[in-house]
């Protein structure tokens, strides 16, 4: 899985003590294909902010979804 910071910048999934939070999860796009609209879904391992954003191919934020 890969993430990225307001900016565009590539950052890694890892807790404090190097590994991966266990319930970390961003579930593929359903229905897909879609054609109108689809649903993410995506969990924490904590309660804190989010920032899910869309972006296209070329690295430009399309939108901001949370």
């Amino acid at each position: 899985m890969e993430a990225r910071d307001p900016a565009n910048r590539s950052v890694q999934l890892v807790s404090a003590t190097g590994e991966m939070p266990a319930t970390l999860d961003l579930a593929a796009p359903a229905p897909n294909p879609f054609v109108e609209s689809t649903m993410l879904s995506y969990s924490l391992p904590d309660d804190g902010l989010v920032d899910l954003a869309i972006y296209s191919v070329d690295g430009r934020r399309v939108v901001a979804l949370a």
